[in-house]
C-alpha cells in the first residue's frame, strides 16, 4: 500500500469519525430541545393549575358556572362543570354573542 493510499484511507476514516460525531451532536441537541420543551409544558400546566385554584377560591360556584357557561363550547368540557351541552345554533344567537363579549370571549366568527 502506497503512502498516498494510506493518506486516503486515513482521510476517509477521519471523515467517517467526523460524520459520526456530527450525528451524535445532532442527537444530543434534539434530546436537549425535547427536554426543554417538556419542561416548558410542565411549567405551563402548573401555571394553569395554580390559576385555576386561585379562580376557584376567589369566585363562588355560581360565578364560575356563569363564566364557564359562556366560555366552554365542547360538550366534554361543559360536562366537567355540570353544564348542559351547548346547542350549535344557540351559540350564534345575539344573546350568546353579547354574553361572550361581556366575558371577553374571542370567537373565530367574522
Amino acid at each position: 500500500m502506497s503512502s498516498l493510499d494510506k493518506l486516503k484511507e486515513a482521510a476517509d476514516k477521519a471523515a467517517e469519525r467526523a460524520a459520526q460525531a456530527k450525528k451524535r451532536l445532532l442527537l444530543a441537541q434534539q434530546r436537549e430541545k425535547k427536554k426543554l420543551s417538556s419542561e416548558e409544558r410542565k411549567r405551563d400546566a402548573r401555571k394553569k393549575v395554580l390559576l385555576g385554584a386561585w379562580v376557584m377560591s376567589s369566585m363562588t360556584q355560581e360565578e364560575i358556572q356563569e363564566h364557564m357557561n359562556v366560555y366552554l363550547t365542547r360538550d366534554s368540557d361543559r360536562e366537567l362543570f355540570g353544564l348542559a351541552p351547548k346547542l350549535a345554533d344557540a351559540s350564534n344567537s345575539p344573546e350568546a354573542e353579547q354574553q361572550q363579549q361581556q366575558h371577553g370571549v374571542v370567537t373565530s366568527q367574522s
